[in-house]
């Protein structure tokens, strides 16, 4: 009997491992298959849940908003000349993608569908990148 226990013990033993490093191996694709949603010479500028933000440091930035919850692109765009210094925010309360500028000039874009609990990517794309691109914001007005 005690046999019978040690070979038991061992074979749950030897489950464990066997599923921690599938675990293991979930995970590495899983960080592969984030990295190849980046395009060649993407930069990742915020990452995680949402509100994220990003100081925009240059006039003609080009963005991508991805959720890597889904896997899916949520949004790319062509950041107006204006909204050097200006910060984006990427907010799932109030399904958003704001420019915010010193000189309260707020530009905004509706994005249905985002999620408080998703996990997002804000990656500004190279110049020269031919992604398709919607406009980033639009003005919102009095």
């Amino acid at each position: 009997m005690n046999k019978l226990h040690l070979i038991a013990a061992g074979t749950m033993a030897a489950l464990m491992v066997a599923a921690g490093g599938c675990a293991d191996q979930q995970q590495r694709l899983d960080e592969q298959r984030q990295q190849r949603m980046l395009p060649p010479g993407a930069q990742v500028v915020a990452e995680g849940q949402p509100p994220l933000s990003y100081l925009i440091p240059e006039e003609g930035a080009r963005i991508q908003v991805w959720d890597l919850t889904t896997s899916s692109l949520v949004h790319t765009a062509n950041l107006p000349a204006s909204s050097q210094g200006s910060v984006l925010v990427l907010d799932a309360k109030s399904q958003k993608l704001l420019i915010r500028s010193m000189n309260n000039n707020d530009q905004a874009v509706l994005l249905d569908g985002l999620s408080p609990t998703d996990q997002y990517r804000i990656t500004l794309l190279p110049e020269g990148n031919t992604y398709d691109a919607g406009p980033a914001t639009a003005p919102i007005g009095p």
